[in-house]
């Protein structure tokens, strides 16, 4: 992993058998080819009761809008569409849900937004 042999052999022993199984490392980063991009959304009201709106802007493009409980389990795929660009809102019914806290996402090509509510 990027150390010599002979610090190595120091560490452990002279007759220590080096095997280069990795030539070389080099670092990466999740955003070196591109940017994620921006999705603006919210949701009302929150805490809810029986329903949640959410609210998100599209720039024509295709989007999967889940809620996911606390563990991050998908519970239910509220859309999975291309929406035309500019705002939008989707009614949540969260009536069968118990109360605690949840999760919604949007997720795009190149893009994802997590937000959170509260179910009371």
């Amino acid at each position: 992993f990027g150390v010599e042999e002979e610090e190595i052999k120091q560490i452990l022993y002279d007759d220590f058998q080096y095997i280069p199984v990795i030539k070389s490392c080099a670092g990466t980063t999740s955003t070196t080819d591109y940017e994620l991009g921006h999705i603006d959304t919210d949701c009302f009201p929150n805490p809810c009761k029986d329903w949640l709106t959410i609210e998100f802007s599209s720039e024509n493009e295709h989007l999967k809008i889940s809620v996911f409980d606390a563990t991050g389990q998908e519970l239910k795929v509220l859309s999975n569409q291309r929406f035309n660009a500019g705002d939008h809102q989707i009614k949540f019914d969260a009536s069968q849900l118990p109360p605690g806290n949840y999760f919604y996402r949007l997720q795009g090509h190149l893009k994802l937004k997590t937000k959170g509510f509260i179910k009371v």
